[in-house]
């Protein structure tokens, strides 16, 4: 008697254990381990540099009067002028979509002058520099920006004295990303764009600007 009630007593702990779940076995569900998600890093975002070439130009066009006094002939004094030149900029990205860049174009060598139709290389210098902020939209590996702020350009033939003007400047371009860290960009950027360049002589209009491309590198 004394054997049978030690069974039943042993039966209903185990059928309590299994109604409770608490089966000592395999079919105990073990505890989950928590899932720490790691916040994902903007790669555009932060410090960049980058270099390449550019094409500066000027046009420097008379829009006084038409005709040279007492002679009535047309003035032939309008003229384009065109340097090759390299630019360097640094720049940091602050999202996606917006970033602030410094840039730096200078010539390399002589300049060519195109005047009445004939062309002829001269002894000259242009430069600019400015800070602009680029506000950006990416579409992909592809991205098109804006180049919106203030600059100062400088110009120097040999013998004259160096002339500089500085105001508003624009631009409009776009990058590939060839990596996550490397790009190819490419756009235009109107450095000037009025009359009396440098307090000069009433009647000029000089227009400055420049086509540049080059590689990005991302930090």
């Amino acid at each position: 008697m004394k054997t049978i009630t030690m069974a039943l007593a042993s039966l209903a702990i185990m059928t309590n254990m299994s109604i409770a779940g608490g089966d000592t076995g395999k079919n105990i569900a073990e505890p989950l381990e928590p899932v720490v998600e790691i916040p994902q890093v903007d790669k555009l975002t932060g410090f960049y540099v980058g270099a390449g070439m550019v094409l500066l130009k000027n046009e420097d066009t008379f829009e006084g009067n038409g005709r040279q006094a007492g002679t009535g002939s047309q003035r032939t004094n309008d003229r384009d002028v065109d340097w090759n030149g390299a630019t360097l900029l640094a720049g940091y990205e602050f999202n996606s979509y917006l970033a602030i860049e410094a840039r730096y174009a200078f010539s390399i060598g002589d300049a060519t002058i195109d005047q009445n139709g004939h062309k002829y290389d001269i002894d000259a210098d242009m430069e600019n520099v400015g800070i602009y902020l680029k506000p950006m939209y990416p579409i992909g590996d592809f991205t098109v920006y804006g180049l919106l702020g203030y600059g100062q350009t400088t110009l120097e033939y040999e013998g004259s004295e160096e002339q500089s003007d500085s105001g508003f400047q624009w631009g409009l371009g776009g990058s590939y990303n060839i990596t996550n860290k490397v790009s190819l960009f490419a756009d235009y950027t109107l450095y000037y764009d009025d009359e009396n360049f440098d307090e000069r002589a009433d009647g000029w209009n000089d227009k400055f600007d420049a086509i540049s491309f080059g590689l990005i590198y991302k930090f």
